[in-house]
């Protein structure tokens, strides 16, 4: 049996999920035709289309692009700014601590000649509003500050980035990926938002970009059009419908999660403590989205935890788990303890989920020594 403690790097299709994506793919047409069995899957991609933007109380007026995971959906909101001040460039801001995706996208664009801030984090993870407001500039194009860090659990202050970047020309963009269906979320004065299906229990392969209407998009893959001629290529109908599954699930659940998240996080430090283990919790030990847990276990490297555990079949990571499977410093702790070594190379990450219990932490903790 294995205990997963992971499900910030993936998490299993729900049953009713892979039930939904099994029936509907004995519906074949193709949503671009024009007789009726292609006019009913567009219907369909429509309906999720609608449904996501009332999930985050958006205008109906604004788009939701369907694309394959967060990291297609940064992407594409750097290459479209990229595109839209070709000739100016301009200046990006970014916090030190954001995914891969958009920490290597910022860098791209640097290398086309933008200027990028990269704010640091406080201790907690997150950043401060004053340091977005002390870093805009006249030619600011783009602030991008996720809403939930994907290693610390921390949570960012994006409405009050969004209302201070509301009588700006700055489009503002957040990586939602951890965060989307978990929380209640709202787009006022937000630009671009980005989320991913097998964070939530649906697969891997579909996630989507939520822009509102006067945002400027770019596409990076051409072809017939499709998604409203943002994205090109047949659209997944049954990814996308199990993605509403997964969304329904989600969101009908999140408060008895949350508080399954608590329980377990503050078992985990019972537990934890009960067997004279030196530990930190790295960031707030009671972030408003518990189920990401980031210890410091002293004394033990990460790489020592990862091995022990994984030889008695518990699954935790050290790190973002979007490293093509290696193991490395994270940058994120490191711009949150630059001076830490210690706390950088002994630090894991815990993450719950839907089938998280007592008895995967009791597995975690007994296999540490």
């Amino acid at each position: 049996m294995v205990n997963y403690l992971d499900y910030a790097a993936t998490t299993p299709v729900h049953s009713q999920v892979l039930e939904v994506i099994t029936k509907e793919m004995a519906f074949f047409g193709n949503p671009s035709s024009v007789y009726r069995i292609g006019r009913e899957q567009k219907q369909k991609i429509e309906r999720v289309r609608k449904a996501i933007l009332k999930e985050l109380q958006a205008s109906p007026h604004d788009d939701v692009i369907f694309t394959s995971s967060g990291s297609e959906g940064n992407n594409l909101v750097f290459e479209s700014i990229r595109k839209h001040y070709e000739k100016e460039k301009g200046h990006i801001i970014v916090s030190a601590v954001e995914h891969p995706s958009v920490r290597k996208s910022a860098e791209f664009l640097e290398q086309e000649g933008f200027d990028v801030t990269y704010l640091a984090p406080n201790r907690e993870g997150s950043i401060e509003v004053s340091a977005v407001e002390k870093a805009l500039r006249e030619d600011t194009r783009l602030v991008s500050i996720m809403t939930v860090n994907n290693e610390t659990g921390a949570r960012f202050p994006i409405e009050e980035i969004a209302a201070l970047l509301k009588e700006t020309p700055t489009y503002f963009h957040t990586d939602a990926v951890q965060a989307f269906a978990q929380e209640p979320l709202t787009v006022e004065g937000i630009d671009y938002l980005t989320a991913s299906g097998h964070k939530i229990y649906a697969p891997k392969g579909i996630g989507f970009l939520y822009k509102a209407k006067d945002a400027p998009i770019h596409a990076l893959i051409k072809g017939g059009g499709q998604e409203l001629g943002f994205r090109a290529g047949t659209e997944n109908v049954p990814y996308i419908l199990g993605l509403e599954k997964a969304i329904q699930i989600v969101v009908n659940n999140r408060d008895d999660l949350v508080q399954t998240y608590e329980d377990l996080r503050e078992y985990l430090v019972a537990r934890l403590t009960q067997k004279d283990i030196a530990f930190e919790i790295n960031g707030l030990p009671n972030p408003k989205n518990p189920h990401i847990c980031n210890l410091w276990i002293k004394g033990r490297k990460a790489t020592q935890t990862l091995i022990f555990n994984d030889l008695k079949d518990v699954s935790v990571s050290a790190g973002s788990a979007c490293s093509a499977g290696s193991v490395q410093i994270s940058p994120v702790l490191s711009a949150m303890y630059p001076d830490e070594s210690s706390r950088l190379e002994e630090s894991i990450r815990l993450s719950f989920g839907m089938g998280s219990t007592r008895e995967d932490i009791d597995a975690f903790v007994d296999a540490l020594w």
